[in-house]
């Protein structure tokens, strides 16, 4: 089963407030003070009124709200209950999105029996005679990648997928991943727990 994290720490960012004596104290990255300074001419159209925070300058980049919304995980589940998340995380009922690029809510892997009845989704194991084909919807347009085993066996793009066997079908894990279009160019997108086959 897998997951995504980040490795974000919002270290590069300065930011300024007033002391109690009027003076200016600089903040650098992780929080720590970097100087304090007279209010001077020079200085005084850099600052605004204070935030909620205090703050009276601030310069960000890469903040958390940013850094973790570059890859999000995506969890099937009945409820946002603390239970029926640990369960549906230990069945690997998940996929992962650089949510940065899109919204990857409303995606879904399943699998479809013989009588067009989904009898599987992501993170499930299903016995090989009861699969029909392997289905995904997807919020975004984009190339769909199916891959066995590590390898990739077909490619089709859209918004809905469609995988059905043309010869046996082979035992084994199989996943989706997502590519989208940014700036003429298919870039990952989407990564999906398997469905495995057995």
């Amino acid at each position: 089963m897998g997951f995504s994290a980040v490795d974000t720490h919002e270290n590069q960012n300065f930011r300024a407030k007033y002391l109690k004596d009027g003076r200016i104290q600089w903040i650098g990255p992780n929080a720590k003070a970097i100087d304090t300074m007279d209010v001077k001419f020079w200085n005084k159209w850099l600052l605004h009124a204070p935030d909620e925070n205090g703050y009276i300058f601030k310069w960000m980049i890469d903040t958390y709200k940013e850094g973790f919304n570059y890859i999000t995980n995506y969890v099937l589940a009945d409820t946002l209950s603390v239970t029926s998340l640990a369960e549906n995380l230990k069945k690997g009922h998940l996929y992962t999105a650089f949510k940065s690029l899109g919204d990857a809510k409303g995606f879904l892997y399943y699998s479809l029996s013989l009588k067009d009845s989904i009898n599987g989704i992501i993170g499930d194991s299903v016995k090989i005679e009861k699969v029909k084909s392997l289905n995904a919807v997807s919020p975004l347009p984009g190339q769909f990648r199916l891959i066995h085993d590590g390898k990739t066996v077909n490619v089709s793009a859209g918004k809905n997928y469609q995988y059905a066997w043309t010869e046996p079908i082979g035992k084994g894990a199989y996943r989706i991943e997502m590519h989208i279009q940014l700036k003429g160019k298919l870039v990952p997108w989407l990564y999906s727990n398997p469905i495995y086959i057995y």
